[in-house]
């Protein structure tokens, strides 16, 4: 009897633990990371003027920073990175405006133990990717407030590329 309580416990408690343990591991990229780099890029999409064809290039060819095409880069320091941390998971979830051009041109580096696992977003459009091998969803850029913090949080690291004007978020 007292086995099949423990049985019943953990498998009330199993689904719970599965989003507390992707917050968990989402903030321990950030808290046990090696490094964290808030980088600007190019466009991904090259246009060869010749042919009129466009090719696509990542930001993270096989889960690795494409660096020839990054304009900008941002070593945060362990302050900085706590900073960035806390901006992007603040406050509750919330509705907000988002257009669906994605083209990105700032992006979070983080990397653990050789690893890097990286985050893609647009600040006109606000949309957002990720490296295949980061998959935790939490709720990251859930709201207005997150969005200018963070592209105010860029600005302030110097970040200068493709940022959208002073004041103005979002399309």
């Amino acid at each position: 009897m007292k086995y099949s309580l423990w049985i019943v416990f953990i498998i009330l408690l199993f689904p719970f633990t599965g989003e507390a343990q992707d917050i968990d591991s989402f903030r321990q990229k950030f808290i046990s990371a090696d490094s964290i780099q808030i980088v600007s890029h190019e466009d991904l999409d090259l246009m060869n003027k010749k042919t009129g064809t466009i090719a696509y290039r990542k930001i993270f060819p096989g889960n690795k920073p494409n660096y020839a095409i990054v304009k900008e880069v941002v070593t945060l320091d362990k302050h900085r990175s706590d900073q960035l941390y806390k901006l992007l998971v603040s406050g509750k979830t919330e509705e907000y405006d988002r257009a669906s051009c994605f083209v990105p041109h700032h992006a979070i580096f983080i990397f653990k133990d050789g690893v890097c696992y990286g985050l893609d977003f647009c600040f006109e459009c606000r949309g957002t990717a990720r490296t295949d091998n980061y998959t935790i969803d939490v709720p990251i850029f859930h709201n207005e407030k997150v969005w200018t913090s963070v592209c105010d949080f860029f600005r302030e690291q110097g970040i200068q590329y493709e940022m959208p004007p002073a004041g103005r978020y979002g399309y």
